[in-house]
């Protein structure tokens, strides 16, 4: 084929040559170009704000399975994240999720702002489980103890 590759029957050389031009025109314009997948939009602006505020250890409260610090995690953010959740079957896929993560604990019990027995209510998805009554088709009602979140030691 002559020099040719078979990409769209341009040569190597002349792709590398492209390659080059717009890497450059990009880094003058201030843009990156990568092979890597970025993250979206919702991690990247999460990581600006976690920088923004200086956040060094994040609280996820109510943590279902686990999938907001996940999020902190696609979104570069590396310090400790303590979860808690009060449900049996949202802990147990929180813990499945916290996986191998050191700086990942998690705890199952529900914080509140009083302590004392409460219902928890369950929805079907169960990523709105609250102790509030969101919607007249809860499906079950746990008796939990939420801790006061000021009398926690963690």
């Amino acid at each position: 084929m002559g020099g040719r590759s078979p990409v769209n029957g341009h040569s190597m050389s002349f792709l590398i040559a492209t390659r080059r031009v717009v890497s450059a025109c990009a880094r003058r314009a201030r843009f990156s170009i990568s092979r890597r997948e970025s993250p979206p939009p919702y991690a990247r602006h999460l990581k600006q704000f976690l920088d923004l505020k200086s956040v060094n250890c994040v609280l996820d409260v109510g943590a279902f399975g686990g999938g907001f610090a996940s999020a902190l995690r696609t979104s570069g953010f590396e310090g400790p994240i303590i979860s808690f959740e009060p449900v049996p079957s949202s802990y147990v896929l929180l813990q499945q999720h916290m996986g191998h993560d050191p700086l990942w604990s998690g705890h199952q019990y529900g914080l509140s702002d009083k302590s004392g027995e409460a219902v928890i209510n369950t929805y079907s998805h169960g990523d709105f489980n609250s102790l509030l009554v969101l919607k007249p088709d809860a499906q079950a009602g746990y008796g939990i103890e939420p801790s006061r979140h000021d009398r926690i030691c963690i």
